[in-house]
């Protein structure tokens, strides 16, 4: 169901389409093009809630939250969810230097808010196209506002499809490609992917999914003809469509892991299959192909990151890092009392920050032939989201909490 303002405000917002957007913008999970990767950014590499070192600020939030923050232009954006059943769903902004409130709307849901007790309605992470904010929930409420707080547009997916959702919870992350919101809405019920304008919250297109649970989230792909695409990952196959669309432009019949999403790199995809299996999807003309697949290198709960020609993977407080080339292992790092990892990791500049759901957080130096824990950081905080960076700062939603950390 669609709820939209008039249309002479909406009018407005095709308007404001021409404005670059800023270059330290984070505006989805794992940040530009989905890569996890920050790499002029320099955080410190040392930090604690207990003393305070290098937080520049923590603020409270209404309810609890899974997801991560995003960034738009001097704004933090975070979601969260409380009340009975998590049915109070919110999205706040705060102000990147103060941690000042900009502004809150909240809403009611209107599908399925029950999750298990560990995550949140508010489990996936906001996504933006620098204009608007576009709030997803595991309720399958789909809101949109402008950057200033007003609502533009508000769909009920649960409303239109009421199978959809399971009892411990929808998590994929809402995918912005090509003016288009892509959300991945994959259950035992009414399982389905489905594409919504931007702008005017129209839905563009709906394809049916496999009938399965599946958290991973849509990742974005450019071809050489120029054609922007969005891969689905399921436990069947991986699936890429044209996102304006929703046509099939390709499809790979091999399953990939339920809980960590797809990267795209440089018109390659690393998919969490038989450990890791390497695709070339660059041609447009053409399947997939197969360049490599290693056991040994294996995602857990965490998405894939490429940093200059190696993979880098965390499972079980293990880092592995393999060669992009061939697949073959260069080295592996275990993490002391690690514990549980759901964060997928950032890298800024050689450096990798890595969350536990205990809010430690390890410093890695990435090298050729080795790494090395350079720092073990501890914030008092539940972290199940990535973090997201922006100039030197790292801003991390923690259960109830919003945290800037950066040097002082």
């Amino acid at each position: 169901m669609l709820h939209k303002l008039p249309w002479f405000l909406s009018s407005l917002f095709v308007l404001g389409n021409a404005i670059a957007l800023p270059a330290e913008d984070w505006l989805q999970f794992r940040g530009k093009d989905a890569s996890s990767l920050a790499p002029h950014a320099d955080p410190p590499i040392e930090f604690s809630s207990a003393s305070k070192k290098n937080v520049a600020w923590k603020v409270d939030l209404p309810g609890r939250s899974a997801g991560g923050a995003i960034v738009v232009g001097n704004q933090v954006i975070a979601t969260s969810s409380q009340g009975l059943d998590q049915r109070r769903i919110y999205i706040t902004s705060v102000d990147s230097d103060t941690g000042k409130r900009v502004w809150q709307q909240s809403f009611v849901a209107r599908g399925r808010p029950f999750t298990h007790p560990y995550s949140s309605n508010a489990a996936p992470t906001p996504a933006s196209d620098g204009q608007r904010i576009f709030a997803f929930y595991s309720s399958n409420d789909l809101v949109c506002l402008d950057l200033q707080g007003q609502l533009v547009w508000y769909r009920s997916l649960a409303s239109e499809f009421p199978k959809a959702g399971n009892d411990n919870g929808m998590s994929s992350s809402p995918l912005v490609v090509d003016g288009v919101v892509v959300v991945q809405i994959e259950c035992q019920g009414d399982s389905f992917a489905a594409g919504v304008d931007a702008v005017s919250g129209e839905l563009l297109w709906r394809v049916d999914r496999p009938r399965k649970i599946n958290w991973s989230s849509p990742a974005p792909i450019t071809r050489t003809d120029g054609s922007q695409l969005v891969v689905l990952t399921s436990g069947e196959d991986v699936t890429g469509l044209v996102a304006r669309t929703g046509e099939a432009a390709f499809k790979y019949d091999k399953g990939s892991g339920k809980i960590p999403s797809t990267l795209a790199w440089q018109g390659k995809l690393l998919i969490a299959s038989n450990g890791l299996t390497v695709l070339d999807c660059q041609a447009s003309d053409a399947s997939p192909k197969k360049l490599w697949d290693n056991n040994k290198l294996e995602p857990g709960n965490c998405s894939p990151i490429v940093f200059d020609d190696a993979v880098v993977l965390i499972k079980g407080g293990v880092l592995s890092v393999g060669d992009l080339a061939d697949g073959s292992l260069r080295y592996k790092l275990r993490l002391p009392d690690a514990g549980s990892i759901w964060s997928t990791p950032v890298v800024c500049q050689d450096r990798l920050y890595v969350f536990t759901d205990k809010g430690r957080c390890f410093v890695v130096q990435l090298g050729k032939t080795s790494a090395e824990v350079i720092a073990t950081n501890e914030i008092d905080d539940t972290i199940l989201g990535s973090p997201a960076v922006s100039g030197d700062a790292l801003f991390l939603r923690g259960d109830r909490t919003l945290w800037k950390i950066a040097k002082k």
